[in-house]
């Protein structure tokens, strides 16, 4: 092994204890990543320990040798936001909507009960006097 290829072991090394070092506080690895800039420079190897060592999640390009692991932990955290974002729209959608199936079968009801077919018709729809009837059987 040449010193230059020692050299650079020992680097890459050092980039692998530093962040396993921060990895279990996010703030404090942000932080690191965002001061020390030779993390702009990592190669696919060293990305690759650090990803196994950590279970990052890091996506690594294939076809690039070196990767910047700032813009690797910004693509997860984005990707993170994107999911969570995401799953609280299709959560809020479906619990919204199965509320209104709710509301509505209410509605039906009690003008069933009442015999009043035709405002049923009216109601599916007329937004509005849907409305009107909620407030007028008090269906929240």
């Amino acid at each position: 092994m040449s010193e230059d290829d020692l050299e650079r072991f020992h680097t890459e090394f050092r980039k692998v204890m530093k962040f396993i070092k921060y990895s279990e506080n996010k703030k404090a690895l942000q932080d690191m990543l965002r001061e020390d800039k030779s993390f702009e420079t990592v190669s696919r190897d060293t990305a690759n320990v650090i990803n196994a060592v950590t279970h990052s999640g890091l996506k690594i390009p294939e076809n690039e040798e070196v990767v910047n692991m700032c813009k690797a932990i910004e693509d997860i955290r984005t990707e993170g936001y994107n999911e969570g974002r995401d799953k609280g729209y299709n959560e809020g959608r479906d619990k919204g909507y199965n509320e209104g199936e709710n509301r509505l079968g209410k509605l039906i009801i009690k003008l069933s009960n009442l015999g009043r077919i035709e405002d049923i018709s009216k109601a599916a729809s007329d937004s509005d006097f849907r409305q009107k009837l909620y407030k007028e059987f008090q269906i929240a």
